[in-house]
């Protein structure tokens, strides 16, 4: 994974989260959430994946259900 992009971001005091696939994405999008927002965290959170892999690769993902 070539990280150049996240270059110009890192020494921003953002968190930066890397993933190797989309349903990293999607887990670890619930989980910045809750970093970004604990008392004693209160940092933007940054989540990043390879844009090749994201629009190259294709698999089945698992979605978060909220029962009502």
């Amino acid at each position: 994974m070539i990280h150049s992009d996240i270059m110009p971001q890192r020494d921003s005091g953002w968190i930066s989260l890397f993933v190797e696939n989309g349903q990293e994405a999607i887990d670890l999008s619930i989980q910045a959430f809750k970093i970004a927002e604990h008392k004693d965290v209160q940092l933007p959170v940054c989540i990043n994946i390879d844009g090749f892999q994201l629009s190259t690769w294709w698999s089945l993902l698992n979605s978060p259900i909220r029962n009502w």
